[in-house]
């Protein structure tokens, strides 16, 4: 039976706006030596704890972009869209591309998960939700403790941006040349932001849950 996402719709200053999720699960993991997202966390595989929270949050569409079959499986028991990257080789800018590509031509934005974010939190996700509707025109970037990490979000008038960026930097070549269109949100929860890219960073965040 397929977990049904929250399809909630999100409302502000009285009106119906529409916001995308895009999950980026086609990576390579190279500095973890196998897919990071299938790690388990508390018996639970990395990319499964950001599609529950991603879809409990208030998102009108959700996407996942994927490169192995056992992500693929995973995904298939919640109500989002799903697409093999068959670029993946060429970095992340091409999960970022054909998420955006499978997003509603309605869409106010498209916020980005990476996938392998062991404390993210739809309560969280939500304050970003919110975040973004105050100036939907700016792009909004979350900082945890001055450090500025995922999700992003990106307003639907940098399509023709995002749809051109090519390598593994993803975004962050939009960003780079946007001076004045984005603005920042600091999150309280500093174990929201946490990541994992290596197995140390695993230990560390098995050792966090133990305590």
């Amino acid at each position: 039976m397929k977990l049904k996402s929250l399809k909630k719709k999100i409302f502000f200053n009285g009106s119906d706006n529409l916001l995308t999720a895009i999950i980026l699960a086609s990576g390579f993991s190279k500095r973890f030596n196998k897919n990071k997202l299938l790690t388990k966390i508390n018996s639970k595989p990395l990319v499964e704890i950001t599609l529950q929270e991603v879809c409990d949050s208030n998102f009108d569409e959700v996407v996942l972009i994927y490169r192995e079959e056992e992500v693929k499986r995973i995904g298939l028991n919640y109500d989002v869209t799903i697409a093999y990257n068959e670029k993946a080789h060429l970095g992340m800018s091409e999960a970022v591309k054909l998420g955006v590509s499978l997003a509603s031509d309605k869409t106010d934005g498209y916020m980005f998960f990476v996938g392998d974010q062991p404390f993210l939190s739809h309560d969280v996700i939500n304050e970003l939700i919110d975040a973004f509707y105050v100036d939907k025109s700016t792009i909004l970037i979350p900082v945890c403790n001055g450090d500025k990490c995922n999700p992003v979000c990106f307003p639907v008038k940098y399509r023709e941006e995002l749809l051109s960026i090519f390598g593994d930097k993803g975004g962050r070549q939009v960003i780079s040349k946007v001076k004045d269109g984005k603005r920042f949100y600091e999150i309280e929860n500093k174990l929201f932001c946490i990541d994992i890219d290596t197995y140390d960073d695993y230990i560390k965040v098995k050792k966090l849950l133990e305590t």
